[in-house]
């Protein structure tokens, strides 16, 4: 199947509110492994919280893939990453979450700007995906 590539960009800002307090969400954003799917079989996903940390996929063979590295990071309040997030194309691609405090309730939002060489459909599945994400984060970061 012929992929449809051309120079372009696309940006995703998407929110979600989570009934939990901000330093609880801060926590479990950290951890992707326990809320971010992974795309390869058997995969874990892994996030080094730290400036210049690696954000990645990593299999029990060894095999994995770079996502990002980490360029930003307020705690518990802001983190920022630049990699190719799974594109396969010389793409240049930055996504942030803001955390905001509410009470007893967070709001999270993500931004995610990409440009380079882009499939025109990778701006809907990644906001599909983006949202797909923060449903998941709720889901493992609210009690039952």
């Amino acid at each position: 199947m012929a992929r449809t590539l051309c120079e372009g960009s696309f940006t995703v800002e998407q929110q979600i509110e989570i009934a939990r307090p901000r330093e609880t969400v801060w926590d479990l954003l950290l951890k992707p492994e326990l809320w971010w799917s992974s795309p390869m079989p058997g995969g874990r996903m892994k996030l080094e919280a730290h400036v210049g940390g690696r954000f990645m996929v990593e299999t029990p063979s060894g095999d994995g893939r770079l996502w990002a590295h980490v360029t930003h990071i307020e705690r518990p309040a802001l983190l920022r990453l630049s990699g190719p997030l799974a594109m396969d194309t010389p793409v240049s691609s930055v996504f942030q979450y803001d955390l905001e405090a509410d009470g007893q309730h967070t709001i999270v939002r993500v931004t995610h700007r990409a440009v380079g060489i882009i499939n025109p459909a990778w701006a809907e599945s990644h906001d599909a995906g983006w949202r797909r994400l923060l449903t998941a984060l709720r889901g493992a970061s609210e009690p039952d």
